[in-house]
Order: C-alpha cells, then structure tokens, then sequence
C-alpha cells in the first residue's frame, strides 16, 4: 500500500501523489542538489535548511547518500525564492 505522500522525479516529469491526487508538471525541470541550490540563490546551506524547515522550500526527493540527508530541489524554486527575497528586501516601512 502506497503512502500518503509519494514523490516520482524524472528529468522531463515531476508528479506529486498526495492522498490521491496526481498533479504533473510536463515542463522540463532539472532537478539540483541543496549544495547548488545554495550557490545558485547566493545562500548558505543553513539558509537552505531553514526555508525547509519554515516551510518555504519543499524538496523534490529526501534521499539519503549513506547516513547523510542529500535532498533534492526544483531549479524553478531558485528565482522563486529569489523574487520573494528581493520583494521583502524592497518593503520598508516609513512611519
């Protein structure tokens, strides 16, 4: 019996099974390390670790490479996390 929550990545698909329902995404998506997901959005691990924690950033996989964690991420959630970064950056209250 499958679990609530199944991930299956490719290259070419990414489908989510959560209770039953399957979203697709047919657009290609490279899939990317926590490591270059980090450099490529100019942060440090850490920062990584805590978006996921704080519900920010949601892996693709949680695979494990011998007892270490070596989760994987969608290319696309780097200029997503980018935006929302510059944006709050912008935001200053002017009393």
């Amino acid at each position: 019996m499958l679990t609530d929550v199944l991930y299956c990545c490719t290259l070419q698909n990414i489908v989510t099974l959560r209770g039953g329902d399957a979203v697709e995404d047919n657009q290609t998506e490279e899939i990317i390390s926590a490591a270059e997901f980090a450099r490529r959005l100019g942060v440090s691990r850490s920062a990584i670790n805590r978006y996921v924690d704080t519900g920010k950033l949601e892996p693709v996989s949680r695979e494990f490479q011998g007892m270490k964690p070596n989760p994987k991420y969608r290319d696309s959630d780097v200029e997503r996390l980018k935006a929302a970064r510059e944006g709050s950056r912008g935001q200053t209250d002017i009393v």
